[in-house]
């Protein structure tokens, strides 16, 4: 519980602010008003459940044309609203590609293949995280199962779910666990250290 009685000593503690809060779905894409990054982010928000994202998308793109040409905000202001709605909405990258070329003229692809070039670099990146992840896993099992024989199914499924910095602690100290006791002592007492 908060003592009250001393609440008047933290009141020079308190932020002096207000906020104000609108509900964008009343007002049509022409009453967002504002800079172009501002009004691209606002339609984001006003459309990310909106049943037709890729037609919403559509529209978001058209503020584009208030960008000078080469514009890196209106490329950033695109790529957060594209990020958001795929977090938001699981929205594939496949489904904007496809959509996009279908409907766009080849000058607005070109403004577009900058982010599609973006996200199939960030995709392989990831991919490759993910494959140099799934390999350590596979070495350090297979170092452990030459160590002790076959692994218990909880203890393999704990190893398994490792995050990368401490799948690469075990990596090191592998050879140095006596047995698989002491591989579970080892998780035990670096579970909260990650």
């Amino acid at each position: 519980m908060i003592d009250l009685e001393g609440a008047e000593a933290l009141r020079q503690f308190t932020p002096d602010f207000e906020h104000l809060l609108f509900d964008l779905q009343d007002y049509g894409p022409s009453d967002v008003r504002g800079g172009a990054r501002l009004r691209i982010i606002l339609l984001a928000m006003k459309y990310v459940f909106s049943p037709d994202l890729i037609e919403r998308l559509l529209e978001i793109i058209g503020v584009l044309n208030t960008f000078p040409r080469g514009d890196r905000d209106a490329i950033e202001s695109i790529e957060t609203v594209l990020i958001y709605w795929s977090r938001a909405r699981g929205l594939k990258k496949e489904e904007v590609t496809r959509a996009l070329e279908q409907r766009l003229t080849p000058e607005e692809r070109n403004t577009m293949s900058t982010i599609i070039d973006e996200w199939k670099k960030e995709a392989r990146i990831e991919g490759l995280r993910q494959g140099e992840y799934q390999g350590a896993i596979a070495v350090v099992l297979r170092l452990l199962q030459a160590r002790f024989g076959a692994l218990d199914p909880d203890v393999e499924q704990m190893v398994r779910s490792l995050p990368v910095e401490r799948m690469q602690q075990l990596g090191d100290v592998v050879l140095n666990l006596a047995n698989p006791d002491d591989l579970v002592e080892w998780m035990n007492e670096t579970s909260g250290s990650n």
